[in-house]
């Protein structure tokens, strides 16, 4: 397994994001044309990895199928864990370039896959991950917008026996970088669980766990 161009400290040390607003405080439209294949990097990974550490187990070795530039592959590798990274588009050495839809089993000593797939393909890619994982006993952790779940198509998905929860995030991720916008995240995103492992919640029991965006120690 290759563990290569880790940078852990990336992704924290970036100015905050403050949003702007119109005279009698509307925040003025975003207005960004979407990029090709969905590429939308998870700028602030250290933070959603943090709140989900706080409450979900995860083994050593995990999967991150949708690597892009790699900022949830680091984080993750920030914990001590092995991650695999692959991505139907690879972005740095490293990669394993893999159609995640076509995957037929998840490479060897994989117990988890955490995930940022394409917005527009999101149902395709949990449906997969499910199959893939839930079987070996293993864990899906989805990031996603928070109103991905109020759909009558998800109920499938919440009321599997094997969803162990969501973690709310207390923030709104940014999906731009810094230096290219000042406005904040536009929507509420959350960790959607999916838990098959000897460390599951009981059955009938589910994780409500919150994440705040962790501070910057002053200097």
């Amino acid at each position: 397994m290759d563990i290569i161009d880790f940078n852990p400290q990336r992704n924290c040390t970036d100015s905050p994001v403050t949003s702007q607003k119109r005279p009698g405080g509307t925040r003025f439209d975003q207005q960004f044309t979407r990029r090709p294949a969905d590429l939308y990097p998870t700028y602030d990974a250290c933070h959603v990895v943090h709140a989900l550490k706080d409450y979900q187990w995860l083994p050593p070795r995990l999967w991150e199928p949708h690597s892009g530039e790699g900022h949830l592959t680091d984080a993750l590798r920030s914990y001590g864990h092995e991650v695999f990274e692959s991505d139907l588009y690879p972005r740095r050495i490293g990669t394993k370039q893999q159609d995640f839809l076509k995957a037929a089993e998840p490479p060897e000593g994989i117990g988890a896959i955490v995930m940022n797939p394409p917005f527009n393909a999101i149902d395709a890619h949990l449906t997969h991950a499910l199959s893939l994982m839930m079987p070996l006993g293993g864990v899906v952790c989805l990031l996603c917008r928070s109103d991905w779940a109020f759909a009558a198509k998800r109920e499938e998905f919440l009321t599997r026996e094997d969803h162990a929860g969501e973690i709310k995030l207390l923030w709104r991720p940014r999906w731009v970088p810094v230096d290219q916008t000042k406005h904040q995240g536009r929507y509420n995103y959350c960790v959607q669980l999916w838990d098959a492992s000897p460390f599951a919640p009981p059955t009938g029991t589910k994780i409500i766990g919150t994440g705040r965006k962790q501070r910057e120690p002053k200097e």
